[in-house]
């Protein structure tokens, strides 16, 4: 069967898409965005945790849009389903009213103005499959999701691809390889995606101090050669406790902020201390853009989640 033709991506397809459903957006103004945050935060902690337990590579998640992702899925969800997934995440309040919550959360994080803040979401059923009544208006209002068939049984790999080049595209090719080869089979019948892609330059942009590559300790004892950038002149939050030390970086034009943690204080060499930057850093401030090499001008980034049925 001949792959599917790749999808139309980007704002203005998504706005086509609502207006063939004669379906606009409502205006972001949910009160229960606070809870709903916290909760979503909760699973993001518990899933690193547990996720960074058992590998000891680096790790990224977005507690944001596997947040999104569940309530797309949640948004057709009943009985037993939709008990665990409430529980799960702690959903402050029930029906519309978290629907509303979900809107206002999704509009305030892409309204922010310096940073580009891209979140795409887009629902492919198989061809064959046919979802409970309202679900894709209720997608296309609250999460501003589109629609797009695909023959996800009877051509998978084709399917798969076309998925994966989407979501490439929404997240400028940082993701290429969302669906990994048999992620998709015969029994296939929905696929819920995810795609959160930021670029934003530092308030302070890093350059006046040279990168080095010194010995770094980690807690084992044992030395691994990072590269680390420092800002030996930054100032702002910072936090040091038995587990680990941290310290805020803010981004230009924008109140968002980018957390940077390391290991115990105690652990930490005392020039380093002064720095913002190791190598776990990779860990949180997902991938940086260096245009030169003592530079990091600021991060861009990219995160998904699916929810496959």
């Amino acid at each position: 069967m001949r792959r599917p033709t790749r999808p139309t991506v980007g704002p203005a397809a998504t706005q086509t898409a609502l207006a063939a459903l004669d379906i606009e957006r409502p205006t972001p103004d949910s009160p229960d965005v606070p809870d709903l945050v916290a909760g979503l935060n909760d699973v993001g902690y518990r899933l690193f945790a547990a996720a960074a337990a058992e590998s000891a590579d680096d790790l990224v998640l977005s507690p944001l849009s596997i947040g999104i992702a569940f309530g797309m899925a949640d948004a057709g969800a009943s009985g037993e389903t939709a008990e665990a997934l409430s529980e799960l995440f702690g959903y402050p309040v029930d029906g519309e009213a978290r629907w509303e919550a979900f809107n206002t959360l999704e509009q305030g994080v892409t309204d922010v103005g310096g940073p580009v803040v891209r979140l795409a979401n887009l629902q492919f059923p198989d061809s064959g499959f046919t979802t409970v009544d309202g679900y894709d208006e209720r997608l296309a209002t609250w999460f501003g999701a589109r629609v797009e068939p695909l023959p996800l049984k009877a051509d998978p790999d084709g399917s798969r691809a076309h998925i994966n080049d989407w979501v490439a595209e929404q997240t400028e090719d940082l993701i290429s390889n969302l669906l990994p080869m048999g992620a998709l089979n015969a029994d296939s019948a929905l696929v819920l995606v995810n795609a959160l892609y930021l670029e934003a330059d530092w308030a302070r942009l890093f350059g006046k101090y040279g990168t080095e590559a010194p010995d770094f300790t980690r807690l084992d004892g044992s030395t691994v050669t990072v590269p680390l950038m420092h800002e030996l002149e930054l100032s702002g939050p910072a936090v040091a406790t038995d587990a680990y030390v941290a310290t805020e970086i803010p981004y230009l034009g924008t109140s968002g902020r980018c957390w940077s943690s390391s290991q115990p204080w105690e652990a930490t060499p005392r020039w380093r201390r002064n720095s913002v930057e190791n190598s776990s850093t990779r860990s949180t401030r997902m991938r940086a853009v260096k245009r030169s090499s003592c530079s990091c001008p600021g991060s861009r980034a990219a995160v998904r989640s699916t929810c496959a049925a």
